[in-house]
């Protein structure tokens, strides 16, 4: 587990990133699509915003050890934050952001180190374990809106070497099994990590190289996060070399979250 002030200050630049994309946008920008499918830039800052806003109460019922919000109460946050005019889902998604940074903030060590909550029958973690929960929601939503402006777009620095060390732990959360399966060394840059990636019954990214691997992917980290949460417009080059799995097979297993 990271350190908990490397995590709450990562999460911090994350939040002012979101701000520094969104604040400057006009009202054409704000309703033009994103790089996230279907959506525009003020629905995607509107799912962060309820996101932000379902959170604060996770954090709460952590530290508490109450329980967060059921289905019914979660469900009429998303209608209400869906019911919002474009301009007032992104200045809201903005305020709600900043708030669930400074709650974690405010929060001390100690009360971060005991909380405890499990969230959709899976998952099961501390207040630092939500803090990273959110770090790549924040991140990978923040480039969806910047890369539409700017092609040039990569993600923050400090929440890629976050992100890909939890990386293993979330690859099977939204990764699909491909018929025959398949495995792939992968072997990443700036942080330097390797992996095997497997996709025979259930979508596994682990630690290590593999020796008998249909081929080797080499990129940034940076762009293989984004390349398992679906978005293939990354600038960074993808050198792919295997006589078995192409750039279409990548995109297969991964659709998008």
């Amino acid at each position: 587990m990271p350190d908990p002030s490397l995590v709450i200050a990562t999460l911090r630049a994350a939040h002012d990133a979101f701000a520094g994309v969104v604040s400057p946008l006009d009202a054409d920008a704000i309703r033009a699509p994103s790089a996230c499918a279907e959506w525009s830039v003020a629905q995607v800052a509107s799912h962060l915003g309820s996101g932000a806003e379902l959170a604060i109460d996770w954090l709460r019922a952590a530290v508490d050890r109450t329980d967060p919000l059921g289905p019914e109460q979660m469900h009429a946050v998303w209608d209400a934050w869906n019911g919002r005019s474009p301009e007032r889902q992104v200045a809201d998604a903005v305020a709600v952001s900043a708030a669930h940074v400074a709650a974690f903030e405010h929060a001390t060590p100690e009360h971060l180190a005991q909380a405890y909550i499990e969230l959709f029958g899976v998952l099961k973690v501390d207040g630092v374990g939500l803090a990273m929960l959110r770090v790549p929601e924040l991140v990978i939503h923040t480039w969806d809106i910047a890369v539409v402006g700017d092609p040039s777009s990569r993600l923050l620095p400090a929440a890629v070497e976050i992100i890909i060390e939890d990386l293993p732990t979330r690859a099977g959360l939204f990764g699909r099994p491909q018929p025959g399966g398949w495995t792939l060394n992968v072997e990443t840059t700036v942080p330097e990590r390797r992996f095997t990636l497997h996709t025979a019954d259930a979508v596994r990214l682990e630690a290590g190289a593999a020796t008998d691997a249909d081929g080797t992917l080499r990129l940034a980290a940076g762009a293989l996060i984004l390349l398992l949460y679906g978005r293939t417009g990354a600038p960074d080059a993808i050198s792919l070399e295997s006589d078995r799995v192409g750039l279409a097979d990548l995109r297969a297993a991964f659709p998008g979250v």
